[in-house]
């Protein structure tokens, strides 16, 4: 590429991208046309030393790539990629038809007509800048989709945000007037500028990094965002000579610099210990290591010594991770590039990862170092798009199972690669709950257990936080207390008919959901929640799991979810900012919402299942625990959210509401049944006693029920 005009004139001293990230320029808070030269002073020194740039722009021109020429050269020899959101060059006529959301994808002569923009774009450059602009979307360096408001908005896409990131997760974040265009350089424009290594901006960051990607994934309801035309996309590529403007990078320039721990992430002892033990078995076995102790940098730093070692030797290496969900995916994917590793993202739209993947198994056997890094979800590793990827993949391949006691499900175990040379497990509970033959498949496949990190060793040696425990004894309403007994009734009928295959019968099955779901929406929870909430303000970090059920709503003679219930009374009753973590929310929401909570804007999340796994915000100090289910595993990842160590973070508390049932005399025929129902609450109760500073304390709280059911050898 030529050099344009702004990077004649920069005396400062030339670094490689590779040496040095974002933290190295210096950036002021607003920068503007008048007092600064944004290609020399921004866009240059932030696209050299940047593997990501992210930009929702109106308008893009061909100018804004003569400018940034030298930039842009740097940005793709390094493997950088660009996603640009831009909206399309058209008439009146045809934005009319855009804004019917559909005709975007469907309509033919509205994709003759961006074909056309994108012929009138090439036009405008010179050869050699057109040539540079074919091989940059032709090599995957920019990638762009369309931006069209739909419902409520009438007009154009005409946000300017944008968001660089390197290769060690620190990113910059920027928005103002400025569109990418030459004539932008010739107007009164300005930018404010946010960094996320500033306390003050890095929430700005965040919200900016969330709303990217939820536009990029068409999750905002307002805008249709779609693919740039396919035959579009090739009229530019075809203005293609066979010679690059640019050096294509090696494996390890294109994913960053070469995979290595990153100084901040130093190992801890244990962690090397855990990566020893994983070889030392052979590169098989799984890793038992409470939440927050670090299994996911654990893992990358096996995958680190692993490539090096396959590198002496001229091999590649192909990891695939499998998560339980899709934020899993996500934060995967951010630790693995502060490893220097950039990850292929493979979920939702099979149709873009499997093109990028394939262009990538097209090139692996020529390159003579990197690491293939695939990270999917649970339920796309069981699609036979992703079946068929794995089959292609090169040998030899690490497969990682992320929370792996999910992988021992019977819908999944047929989808794991018989031929993975290398296998790794990772879970803080790695045996299934009441699932013997789902717990043999795992250590099967997987290997045994190679190395076991517990809590309450994590927590004597300091790498997590100490914690209060209170547990809130919660009594059932008449009502509640009628139900209860009659539904106990019928489980023991049932129960005694069925004999030795009780846990096979389906009508039971259903009488014990019922009675479960019963005490986990008990209605006196929430005048509890609130008064202990109330004499807790001002509080803030908070986590609020709730059940699945409804409770009654007085005021409207109804009865609405649990957790609706808890958000309102937090809410509007007691003036705290909080918001709801559920399935339905995007992945750039949850992102947001995260952000908001540890940056302390948002007071406390409120959800039911969705925070159980997997979820990292050590910000986090308390945990009020409204319903639980019987499975260890549940409560054991619930403590672990909150005993992550944090800057100014001493001590967690976790409040668990604990129901006392209606109380049978001990002659009736109902109370082995409900001792034992007492039993499992008390077994999570004093479990988390245990390990508690205040643990005398919470035990005296639980002293009467565990006399009432006979239960003092627990």
């Amino acid at each position: 590429m030529a050099e344009g005009q702004g990077d004649e004139v920069d005396n400062r001293p030339e670094r490689k991208s590779a040496d040095v990230g974002l933290r190295e320029v210096w950036l002021r808070p607003s920068m503007d046309t008048s007092n600064d030269d944004l290609v020399r002073d921004f866009f240059r020194p932030l696209l050299e030393r940047s593997i990501s740039y992210c930009r929702g722009v109106g308008y893009f021109t061909s100018g804004w790539l003569r400018e940034n020429a030298v930039g842009l050269t740097a940005f793709a020899q390094h493997g950088g990629h660009a996603r640009m959101i831009v909206s399309p060059i058209l008439e009146e006529s045809d934005w009319d038809a855009m804004r019917s959301g559909a005709a975007a994808r469907t309509n033919p002569a509205l994709y003759a007509e961006l074909e056309q923009a994108a012929e009138h774009l090439c036009l405008e450059l010179s050869e050699n800048h057109r040539n540079a602009l074919a091989w940059l979307i032709a090599d995957e360096v920019i990638d762009f989709r369309l931006a069209f408001p739909r419902d409520r908005l009438t007009g154009e896409f005409h946000d300017k945000f944008g968001i660089f990131e390197d290769a060690f997760g620190n990113a910059v974040s920027f928005s103002g007037s400025y569109n990418e265009t030459a004539h932008g350089l010739q107007n009164y424009e300005s930018i404010k500028i946010f960094t996320s290594w500033s306390p003050a901006a890095e929430t700005w960051v965040d919200e900016d990094q969330a709303r990217f990607e939820r536009l990029w994934e068409n999750d905002d309801p307002n805008v249709e965002v779609v693919p740039f035309p396919e035959a579009a996309r090739r009229k530019i590529t075809s203005y293609r000579t066979k010679d690059r403007p640019y050096q294509l990078p090696s494996k390890a320039q294109e994913h960053g610099p070469r995979p290595a721990v990153p100084p901040h992430l130093a190992l801890r002892g244990y962690q090397e210990q855990a990566v020893r033990a994983w070889f030392a078995s052979g590169g098989r076995g799984i890793l038992s290591m409470a939440t927050g102790t670090g299994k996911t940098a654990t893992a990358l730093a096996l995958v680190v010594t692993l490539f090096n070692a396959l590198a002496e030797s001229g091999k590649t290496l192909s990891v695939v991770v499998v998560c339980p969900y899709k934020h899993l995916v996500d934060q995967w994917a951010a630790v693995a590039r502060e490893f220097g590793i950039v990850a292929r993202r493979c979920y939702e739209n099979s149709a873009e990862w499997k093109r990028r993947i394939n262009d990538d198994l097209a090139g692996l056997p020529f390159r003579d170092e990197g690491v293939l890094l695939l990270i999917t979800t649970n339920a796309t590793l069981r699609g036979r798009p992703f079946q068929r990827l794995l089959s292609a993949l090169a040998q030899p391949i690490l497969l990682v199972g992320d929370e792996v006691h999910n992988l021992g499900a019977s819908n999944l175990r047929s989808a794991l690669p018989a031929g993975a040379a290398f296998r790794l497990g990772l879970s803080a509970t790695p045996e299934r709950y009441c699932d013997e033959e789902g717990s043999r498949y795992i250590t099967s496949y997987f290997g045994e257990t190679v190395f076991d990190y517990p809590l309450e060793q994590a927590i004597e040696e300091g790498y997590l936080t100490e914690y209060e425990y209170y547990p809130l004894l919660v009594p059932l309403t008449p009502h509640e207390d009628e139900e209860y007994l009659e539904l106990s009734s019928e489980i023991g009928r049932l129960a005694a008919i069925a004999g030795d295959d009780a846990s096979e019968s389906e009508p039971l099955k259903k009488l014990l959901f019922r009675r479960a779901r019963l005490i986990a929406s008990a209605e006196k929870k929430l005048p509890i929640l609130e008064r202990q909430v109330r004499e807790l303000m001002p509080i803030s970090h908070c986590l609020f799991y709730c059940g699945d059920g409804r409770v009654d709503e007085p005021t409207a003679e109804a009865e609405i979810r649990q957790i609706d219930a808890v958000t309102k009374l937090l809410g509007r009753g007691l003036g705290l900012r909080v918001d709801q973590y559920t399935a339905e929310t995007s992945g750039g929401e949850r992102q947001r919402i995260a952000g908001q909570l540890a940056a302390g804007t948002l007071d406390g999340l409120v959800a039911i299942r969705c925070l159980d796994e997997g979820v990292d915000i050590p910000e986090v100090r308390n945990a009020f625990i409204l319903a639980s289910s019987t499975n260890p595993r549940q409560y054991v990842q619930r403590r672990g959210r909150v005993l992550r160590r944090a800057t100014g973070k001493r001590r967690a508390r976790i409040w668990d509401f604990v129901v006392r049932p209606p109380l049978v005399s001990a002659q009736s025929g109902e109370f082995e049944a409900e001792r034992e129902l007492v039993r499992t609450e008390l077994t999570r109760a004093l479990s988390f006693a245990e390990l508690a500073v205040n643990g005398p304390q919470a035990r005296a709280t639980l002293a009467e029920l565990r006399r009432t059911y006979n239960l003092m050898d627990l």
